[in-house]
């Protein structure tokens, strides 16, 4: 394994609309058909919308306003990095027969703006929630609703680019390595799977900060979720071993005002994360809403005071011939 600083590989955003695009076509079992969001789909907790699959751990909501969030989210890992995607697969994404898919792909935006900037391939998205865009989206993009932990509905060898990231609060740390193995289990020969994930513990942090913090590594380790599982990342492709040529890269975003524009980004989206995670941590906290509140407020300023870090990781590697 080797570490690198990876090079810009795409730029673009969503807004080429106009662009005829390709049908997906990526082998897999009969499409499954989106049931209508019941009740018994979702779930309510002071006043949010949640998941209600009870295997998956994740405890972020699912409406609009974590979904604004993602988006949010998302061009703030793409500037960081200065690209979509770190693995060596821009000739891929130039033919047609070219088949990717994105894990946990959530409101969509990486896959969207992949799906936008490589209008040959075809793409597809998997998560617990139905909540991507199905009417208004490039035609080389298809959704699929479902969970890793049960196995993906793809055939061996089918896929060229599995991409995942951030999935560091859905799966306990015992389920990880088999995570990665179905990942690559659908991975073709010669093709790249990319995982990217953030450490849940930043540093440095003031009082209050840290005292949310806190409160959320509690909550994961209840759920039993490892908060800096990018750290293990490799060890996971490694231990699979039928990847070679994996690579590491660091990035580290700084929440004070030197990051300009990024570091604006990044501390509109922890103060919305802890917002959006609310319901969960404010119970496990067992604080009222209005000192919840409050908390998230002095947080927000003690992120730029003590200018507060975050770490993050991509790691790929190639399946063997």
């Amino acid at each position: 394994m080797s570490d690198q600083t990876f090079d810009d590989n795409s730029t673009s955003t969503y807004t080429q609309m106009g662009i005829k695009y390709s049908k997906s076509k990526i082998k897999q079992k009969p499409k499954q058909v989106l049931p209508p969001k019941t009740k018994e789909e979702f779930r309510i907790e002071e006043g949010r919308r949640f998941h209600n699959v009870e295997t998956i751990k994740y405890f972020l909501p699912n409406d609009d306003e974590e979904l604004d969030r993602l988006h949010l989210q998302h061009y703030m890992w793409r500037y960081l990095w200065q690209s979509n995607f770190s693995a060596p697969v821009d000739d891929l994404l130039q033919k047609e027969e070219t088949k990717v898919l994105d894990i946990g792909c959530g409101a969509g935006s990486w896959l969207f703006e992949l799906a936008t900037e490589y209008p040959l391939p075809s793409f597809t998205g998997t998560d617990i929630s139905p909540v991507i865009p199905t009417t208004i989206k490039p035609r080389n993009i298809n959704f699929i609703k479902g969970n890793i932990l049960d196995g993906l509905p793809f055939e061996d060898n089918s896929i060229d680019f599995v991409h995942q990231r951030l999935l560091l609060g859905a799966y306990p740390l015992d389920k990880w390595q088999g995570v990665v193995n179905e990942l690559v289990r659908v991975l073709k020969p010669g093709g790249y799977l990319e995982l990217m994930e953030a450490d849940a513990e930043l540093k440095p942090l003031g009082p209050n900060a840290k005292r949310l913090s806190d409160a959320l590594l509690g909550l994961m380790a209840e759920k039993g979720q490892d908060p800096h599982i990018l750290l293990k990342l490799p060890s996971f492709m490694e231990k699979n071993g039928q990847l070679e040529e994996i690579v590491k890269g660091d990035k580290f975003c700084s929440y004070d005002k030197s990051s300009g524009r990024l570091g604006q980004i990044a501390v509109e989206n922890h103060t919305a994360f802890f917002t959006n995670i609310k319901p969960p941590l404010m119970k496990a906290m067992n604080i009222p809403s209005e000192e919840y509140d409050e908390l998230v407020k002095a947080m927000t300023r003690e992120l730029v005071e003590y200018e507060t870090m975050i770490h993050t990781v991509r790691v790929y590697g190639r399946k063997k011939l």
